[in-house]
């Protein structure tokens, strides 16, 4: 079976490190444990026992879903194993029989819309063998993403004393799966329809259990006043429930450029969706996106060496947007960090460092710096201090040669000097000679 791995999305460019939600009126909710978050950044807008640990009940598929997905295509076909269809008992599932072939996006299908106990059993067998073997892939990739308070047992969040939880994990946990774009197709679907199998005859036609998402007709009451329970612009995720667990809900929406999710955990009835709407109303209504910085934004110079030129223009990489709260008007503080002794050449585009933002003294953001040009090298200039030192062996042979050279030159211009000295002597003898003979 063909395996997709796919590794931890590090986030090299921003680390939303903060909470917004200032001095804000904080909503009243009746949940025991919730958290509202910006799904873009993962910046906290509202948090309530969020890192109290509490059972997920079916909000687990989201988890099973992801490792699933890293390991198969949706259209690879999997065959019902003997056991998983016996497992589920009373639990909600599709009636899914041994032998029978489905695709994994069916399956998916099933264990997120539905919350199909068996279709998810299923696909964790085909995945490791066994659901504790599958398990263990899922607190591996759980602490991959940031969830380090959370245990699972097994692929459905079916009752189980040792599998737990917090509001603040699965938040994690739901902000990656958002960015599969597979997964956020299949949650926000309201009804889906896998036909006729090898075995079944008939269609299986099933709907959301989001009422966030789907849920014609019915009202509940909010701030005073009866509205719908499905939420204008949500885009998925997934309910849960159990006896030991209660309401548990995962959900995501949108309004104009913000994106939200929360996370409640321990609700009691139809008060699971109140604190939703109330919580979605209070971050869509109360924080607004504010730009840090904007991508090629100018920031500073940056000192280069060897170049054509003694420095460049950094920009900023990428653009960070963070939500403010709008009572708020923010002002940034920014420190840049450009990497030392950068030396030519240097392309446009290369990574040359990064800058950090505050705001009240508080770090929210760091991007990393890019250079706006190119910086050609053309060499470095040197001292006699910068250049190394001669060994001495090769000073005294060069002496010895020097002073060899310095004895030959000597010697033959003392010999070119005796010989205009005979050459004048004889010159003058012979200049003696002719007198004595005209005499």
């Amino acid at each position: 079976m063909k395996r997709i791995l796919t590794t931890l999305l590090i986030l090299t460019l921003i680390c939303p490190i903060f909470s917004t939600g200032f001095a804000l009126t904080e909503p009243g909710i009746d949940s025991p444990a919730a958290i509202l978050v910006d799904l873009e950044s993962g910046s906290t807008l509202y948090e309530k026992n969020a890192d109290e640990v509490m059972y997920p009940a079916s909000i687990t598929k989201v988890l099973s879903a992801i490792v699933v997905l890293e390991y198969f295509q949706l259209d690879e076909l999997i065959t019902v194993d003997k056991n998983s269809p016996y497992e589920v008992a009373d639990s909600t599932h599709i009636a899914l029989e041994p032998g029978e072939v489905l695709t994994v996006e069916q399956l998916l299908y099933a264990g997120l819309i539905r919350s199909a106990n068996d279709a998810m059993k299923v696909l964790a067998r085909a995945v490791a063998g066994s659901e504790p073997a599958f398990a263990e892939l899922m607190n591996k990739r759980a602490v991959e993403l940031g969830a380090t308070q959370s245990n699972f047992v097994n692929a459905t969040g079916l009752p189980d004393d040792d599998h737990v939880t917090t509001a603040a994990d699965m938040a994690k946990i739901a902000a990656y799966a958002m960015t599969i774009p597979a997964f956020a197709e299949i949650v926000q679907t309201p009804y889906y329809k896998i036909p006729p199998t090898n075995i079944k005859e008939n269609e299986r036609y099933f709907e959301t259990t989001n009422k966030l998402l789907f849920s014609p007709g019915k009202k509940i009451t909010v701030d005073g006043k009866k509205v719908y329970i499905k939420y204008p612009g949500t885009i998925g995720m997934k309910t849960g429930y159990t006896s030991q667990a209660k309401n548990t809900l995962l959900a995501a929406a949108e309004n104009g450029d913000a994106k939200l999710l929360l996370v409640i955990l321990n609700a009691s009835g139809t008060q699971l969706y109140v604190d939703a709407h109330t919580l979605l109303n209070f971050g869509f209504e109360n924080f607004k996106k504010r730009n840090v910085c904007v991508e090629n934004e100018y920031i500073t110079q940056v000192p280069i060496l060897s170049g054509d030129r003694p420095d460049l223009a950094a920009i900023a990489k990428s653009t960070i947007a963070l939500p403010f709260s709008t009572d708020r008007d923010p002002v940034f503080d920014k420190t840049v960090i450009p990497d030392e002794n950068l030396e030519a050449p240097i392309h446009k585009g290369d990574e040359i460092g990064k800058v950090e933002y505050y705001f009240e003294s508080q770090l929210i953001a760091r991007v990393a710096l890019i250079a706006a040009t190119d910086v050609r090298f053309i060499g470095k200039a040197t001292t006699l201090m910068e250049q190394k030192p001669i060994p001495t062996t090769v000073l005294i042979i060069a002496g010895v040669v020097g002073l060899f050279a310095i004895v030959i030159l000597f010697g033959h211009a003392m010999r070119l000097r005796n010989q205009r000295l005979r050459k004048k002597r004889r010159l003058a003898l012979n200049e003696e000679r002719k007198k004595e003979n005209e005499q």
